[in-house]
């Protein structure tokens, strides 16, 4: 009996020491928190490359690796971030051909101190909307009944500086006054080109002159619109986008064409441009079909 008792008592002893002290607790996760952002708030062209935002914040100074998988390739970037502060990095990735997730991965040597998975969208038949400092337009914009066949709207709050990185997913950007004063000219550049490439940008007259010529832009009827055209794209004039309501933003959006359409107007397909036509407002010479003519 006695031997027992005292198995039992060594059993209890061993198992106590095995124990935390009072009040103690698992290591503490890794003092970076950090933030991802892929393409236009996760949509991406998977046939392009895409820019991905990391945003991190630490407590004590942090100087390690980012690795950034992407499909079946990897992006590695030295990062270092000091005590008590925020950085922003920003890197462009190869195109994510059929993958859908970005992982970003931090490592202080060879050790993994944080790793997150973001799973990305590929715009299917919607037309997206970027607003940057048009907050309140969300509702009106999302309400909007597109022409010719009411395609849905979806409007993307973005940041300034998440603009560039998502800009060939949007259809669409409504910015406010004093939205594009942080863009370099070569921010500009990019945006310009986004446009000409059959983006369709509406902001105030002091925005849209960075484009276009004001003077030379068209009254779209029913709403306080001008539109002028820029290549294959629009550069519209709105002063104030809250102040449109869903009837009017019916109008000022129109239906995007199809990936399998494209949006140049340079073709002598009839039934292409007789959709691009429909789709940018706009009058186009068609020549006659013979089906027309026949009989």
């Amino acid at each position: 009996m006695m031997k027992r008792v005292l198995v039992i008592v060594g059993l209890l002893a061993l198992s106590l020491a095995w124990l935390p002290p009072a009040g103690a607790q698992d290591e503490p996760a890794s003092p970076v928190e950090f933030k991802v952002i892929v393409g236009a708030l996760g949509y991406v062209d998977p046939a392009l490359s895409s820019t991905v935002i990391v945003e991190l914040d630490s407590p004590e100074l942090f100087v390690g690796t980012m690795k950034i998988k992407a499909g079946r390739q990897t992006v590695t970037t030295a990062i270092e971030v000091p005590a008590e502060s925020r950085k922003r990095y920003t890197v462009e990735i190869p195109p994510l051909a059929t993958s859908r997730q970005v992982v970003v991965t931090l490592l202080d040597g060879e050790e993994t101190v944080a790793s997150e998975t973001v799973r990305v969208a590929v715009p299917s038949d919607e037309i997206l909307v970027g607003l940057i400092d048009v907050d309140d337009a969300e509702g009106a914009v999302r309400a909007a009944q597109t022409t010719p066949v009411r395609q849905d709207v979806n409007p993307l709050i973005l940041l300034p500086e998440h603009l560039l990185g998502g800009i060939n997913v949007l259809d669409y950007l409504i910015v406010g006054k004093g939205s594009l004063d942080g863009y370099s000219d070569a921010d500009l550049g990019v945006l310009e080109a986004w446009i000409r490439g059959g983006g369709r940008l509406f902001a105030p007259a002091v925005e849209a002159a960075r484009f276009v010529e004001v003077g030379t832009a068209e009254p779209l009827p029913g709403t306080p619109a001008l539109v002028a055209r820029l290549g294959d794209g629009e550069v519209g004039v709105v002063e104030d986008a809250m102040a449109l309501s869903a009837l009017q933003w019916s109008t000022v959006i129109r239906d995007v064409p199809p990936a399998t359409i494209g949006r140049s107007f340079n073709t002598s397909d009839p039934a292409t441009l007789m959709v691009g036509a429909a789709t940018a407002g706009r009058e186009a010479s068609i020549p006659a079909l013979p089906w027309l003519l026949a009989g």
